[in-house]
């Protein structure tokens, strides 16, 4: 399913470069050698920390935003 969705993601022109994910057992050891093929960076969060990734995903909006509107 990820090879699928890293297929979909290069047919648009959407690379990913990172993957920000917890320390839970939801990604197996599979899954990063997945990511490693097709050269997506793992980062994990911190420990102990559940709103690190709400944070991160909202950082990354506002990025986004902040760079569409200053384009040309």
């Amino acid at each position: 399913m990820m090879k699928h969705l890293v297929m979909d993601l290069e047919e648009v022109g959407c690379g990913a470069r990172y993957l920000t994910h917890d320390r839970g057992g939801k990604f197996p050891v599979l899954l990063q050698e997945i990511l490693d093929e097709v050269g997506i960076e793992s980062v994990l969060t911190g420990i102990r920390m559940p709103r690190t990734k709400s944070i991160m995903e909202r950082v990354q909006l506002s990025r986004r935003e902040l760079i569409d509107r200053c384009q040309p």
